[in-house]
């Protein structure tokens, strides 16, 4: 599933996600999903939305809400 990471700095990172913790997002990129793994740190990220368009994680005051499985 591609979801797409958005940045602080209002970057979109189209990303299949590998995984995700409270402190880093590991992922491919959408367009290589053969290549490396990258990693984000989650305070670089403000939101992370679905291919639905549904947000499934929202950084807000440092709270997370993690509906990401696998």
């Amino acid at each position: 599933t591609e979801y797409r990471l958005i940045t602080k700095k209002g970057d979109t990172i189209p990303a299949i996600l590998k995984s995700v913790d409270e402190q880093e997002i590991l992922y491919k990129k959408a367009s290589n999903p053969d290549g490396p793994s990258y990693y984000k740190d989650t305070s670089e990220i403000r939101k992370i939305i679905d291919s639905d368009g549904n947000e499934i994680y929202t950084d807000i005051f440092g709270s997370t809400s993690s509906k990401i499985v696998g």
